[in-house]
């Protein structure tokens, strides 16, 4: 067996394990795999990034701030930027050409990948491959080298294989090839699993056991707002001032607020802490004054309501007050009803501090006291709601990605070790199987080797055509090979001969011989 029956199979296998390997990293989502392609078209992330740029991107368990990112924009389509703030479970990004903020807050789900590579102007010429002459003429050199491969001249120990396999459809593998070509088979098998498994060793070594993905515990701000005032018949539908309703100053002067908050989350919790009501007063240069309508107040559990009344008097003697001393004029002010939450406590164990804030805006002037609605229903005024999160870190077991697939680091390495020894025992077998046929007598080696394709015969007479010696079995077994022919063996008192004969003894006869002094006369 020569060297080359080794090289080629190894060679062979390690193109193959590449070729899969390049899959695995480069394949595009939209087939299977995990990588999506992304063409810049505008300026927004120059000069890093320039409009014609490829940038390939994968998705990952967590993103922080800094990260760049593709995303889906639900009117836009693909946005490449950068996140500049986390926001609960939402993302804000930004451009690094931008002066300004994207509007739209990206959820983790909604965000395709993270960079992973940044190819310059690749991005165009991808581009131009989509134009239908440049696809054309690719398809054609293609092809023009497809036809090539196609029609080249055959091993013909292949074509041999391939007829010998419609031919004897029936039969077992080892009936079909020579012993040279099981071994090479073989060897290829065992550097395929050989070299996968070493590169399954690189990659699961190299990366820990566990790892620390991000385990924040979310909770949730909730506060609604309401007010009422007894009022004349005829005015409002009733006999009571809702919210929602204008308010105006001829008819009350005052009117009662109301203010219920929740905490909410779906860890253990246990919280309290102290809350007050206010209510501001400002005009659009900056000027601002602040009234206390509830002094702070201790709060124990996730809910409270608390009540207290307004008095317009009071709003309109701060405003009256500052026209007179400024002798600016001003129709319009803005009433704003804050309260001011601030709770502790723990949520399952991590502690817990944090403030919240709304707000509940009024239009002020001397005639009424309007409502500003962020919407059509007023009821999105009334209604304010923040999420958080509470950081936090928790260690799990790591994986590899195959495919879209996790296969534990742990399970990958116990793997990769049982290929690499598996490929190992493989090659010694093959091996001492090499060496003893090398070490063994030639007669044995023939029988080991081409044992599939002979055939004893035991008496008989010796083929009268005309006879063609051969230098060695090799010769002989690729004539048969040709002739999809079976060698014929017999012994004649010291000698082993094997011969081919032609189809219909249509040619000559092909003879080589052994010496053997184990050999008996058979004839």
């Amino acid at each position: 067996m020569s060297s080359q029956r080794w090289v080629k199979p190894v060679l062979s296998a390690v193109g193959l394990v590449i070729v899969l390997v390049g899959w695995l990293i480069l394949a595009p989502v939209n087939i299977g795999g995990q990588t999506s392609y992304v063409i810049l078209v505008g300026n927004s992330m120059e000069p890093d990034f320039k409009r014609g740029d490829l940038v390939l991107v994968r998705a990952i368990d967590s993103y922080s701030v800094g990260a760049i990112v593709a995303y889906d924009h639900p009117e836009i389509g693909t946005v490449f930027h950068r996140i500049i703030q986390q926001r609960g479970n939402r993302f804000i990004l930004k451009g690094d050409n931008n002066t300004w903020n994207d509007s739209f807050e990206v959820a983790h789900e909604e965000i395709i990948g993270k960079l992973w590579l940044h190819i310059p102007f690749a991005g165009f010429y991808l581009q131009q491959l989509r134009s239908p002459g440049v696809f054309a003429f690719v398809v054609a050199v293609f092809s023009t080298f497809g036809g090539i491969a196609l029609f080249a001249e055959e091993n013909p120990a292949g074509s041999f294989r391939k007829k010998r396999k419609k031919q004897f459809a029936g039969k077992k593998r080892n009936e079909v090839f020579f012993m040279e070509n099981k071994i090479s088979e073989r060897n290829f098998t065992f550097a395929v699993i050989g070299f996968a498994a070493f590169l399954l060793t690189i990659v699961s070594f190299t990366r820990p056991l566990e790892r620390i993905v991000p385990d924040n515990y979310e909770f949730t701000h909730n506060g609604e707002f309401g007010y009422f005032a007894e009022v004349p018949q005829g005015v409002y539908e009733g006999d009571m001032l809702k919210s929602g309703d204008p308010v105006f100053r001829q008819l009350n002067n005052s009117m009662n607020l109301i203010f219920t908050y929740q905490f909410k989350t779906d860890q253990i919790s246990q919280v309290n802490g102290t809350y007050r009501l206010n209510a501001e007063i400002s005009e659009s240069s900056g000027w601002i004054r602040t009234l206390e309508i509830i002094s702070p107040t201790n709060f124990s559990g996730k809910a409270f309501t608390s009540t207290g009344i307004l008095d317009l008097s009071q709003i309109q003697a701060l405003t009256d007050n500052l026209e007179q001393q400024t002798g600016v004029l001003n129709n319009r002010y803005t009433l704003t009803i804050r309260p001011e939450v601030a709770i502790s406590g723990i949520v399952a164990d991590r502690d817990l501090s944090d403030t919240f804030s709304p707000g509940l805006a009024f239009s002020f002037n001397e005639e009424k006291l309007e409502l500003l609605k962020d919407s059509t229903d007023y009821t999105d005024s009334l209604n304010h709601q923040e999420i958080e999160i509470i950081p936090g870190s928790r260690a799990e077991s790591n994986t590899i990605s195959i495919l879209g697939f996790g296969l534990n680091v742990l399970i990958a390495r116990i793997i990769a070790i049982y290929g690499l020894i598996s490929s190992l025992i493989g090659f010694i077998w093959t091996g001492i199987k090499f060496l003893w046929s090398k070490m063994s007598s030639e007669v044995e080696r023939i029988k080991s080797m081409y044992g599939s394709m002979l055939v004893d015969i035991h008496g008989g007479k010796f083929p009268a055509q005309t006879i063609i010696e051969v230098s060695n079995i090799k010769e002989l077994a690729r004539i048969a090979e040709k002739d999809q022919s079976m060698i014929h063996h017999y012994i004649r008192v010291d000698t082993h001969h094997y011969f081919v004969t032609a189809p219909n003894d249509s040619g000559p006869t092909y003879h080589y011989q052994v010496y053997s002094p184990e050999a008996e006369n058979t004839l």
